[in-house]
């Protein structure tokens, strides 16, 4: 069995009486192209935050590279919902001043190239497009070279062009083996640019499919039987939610009925429920 790029187990999040993420588990494997889905206020960027080690879970545990976050540095990039670009350096400039600050860094001319900031290297920061400063984060975001790349609402504030052109070059970013998981809120973007698509809500995931067969997918509901947890014994990529103190699972699957019925001859679920959804229902919690 691979170790994943991204090893989430029964995460639990708070902030004061908020609980932002709550009992999450989520495997993320070298390679994929993985969209966060859901509103404001889903968990998307504390899932994200505690990746990047900004913030650590009540309970439950995350991984990354097969290690805890901090461990990781230099090998994960980000591109977040943050300010802090000086307006009155160019666009070169900051990415040379940001590449002395770390121990390894890829050429400047090659990162402006993948990014597709070259066009515009002079212009100062403060002058660029809401377009082109999320271009100038990404480049920023692969300049150590990492395996890893995080984005929260990228395309946020983009016209249609500017957000075709940025995928443009995401996605020929991770055609070099890079593993994206990037956080939205537009259905559209999801389900054009991910390989795989988790809808989340009030902290919890709702669906996880690939992204040409979740609109088709269903949920089976029930009670887990098995001595085992459902990771131990579940096919690697299963898509799943997982109380153990309830020993409460749900299962996002294409093939409901198949897989009902084998669980079902194992004696490993009780209480069964199968429920049909299309991907619209699911980013509005409606599992009809």
């Amino acid at each position: 069995m691979t170790t994943p790029a991204i090893d989430i187990e029964n995460v639990t999040k708070r902030f004061g009486q908020l609980t932002a993420v709550d009992h999450l588990s989520l495997r993320v494997h070298s390679g994929e192209i993985l969209a966060l889905l859901g509103p404001n206020g889903a968990g998307k960027t504390t899932l994200l935050d505690m990746i990047l080690g900004y913030t650590t879970p009540q309970s439950g545990s995350v991984k990354v590279l097969a290690g805890p976050p901090i461990q990781a540095s230099g090998r994960i990039g980000a591109v977040l919902q943050t300010k802090g670009l000086l307006e009155d350096l160019t666009v070169e400039e900051t990415l040379r001043m940001i590449a002395g600050l770390h121990r390894h860094s890829l050429p400047i001319p090659e990162v402006m190239e993948k990014a597709g900031v070259t066009a515009f290297k002079k212009t100062k920061v403060g002058k660029c497009s809401g377009g082109q400063v999320q271009r100038l984060r990404f480049a920023l975001a692969i300049l150590p070279d990492p395996e890893i790349l995080l984005l929260d609402e990228p395309t946020s504030g983009m016209d249609i062009t500017s957000r075709r052109g940025f995928w443009d070059s995401m996605t020929s970013w991770a055609r070099g083996g890079g593993t994206i998981i990037f956080a939205t809120h537009y259905l559209q973007e999801a389900e054009e640019f991910a390989d795989r698509i988790v809808v989340m809500k009030s902290g919890s995931i709702t669906a996880d499919a690939p992204a040409d067969q979740l609109g088709g997918t269903s949920t089976i509901t029930g009670t887990w039987r098995h001595s085992q947890e459902p990771f131990e014994v579940l096919p690697e990529k299963t898509a799943l939610d997982w109380d153990p103190a309830k020993r409460r699972i749900s299962i996002r699957t294409d093939r409901s009925d198949q897989l009902a019925n084998e669980l079902l001859n194992h004696g490993w679920i009780s209480n069964v429920q199968i429920t049909q959804h299309g991907l619209e229902n699911l980013l509005e919690g409606d599992p009809s």
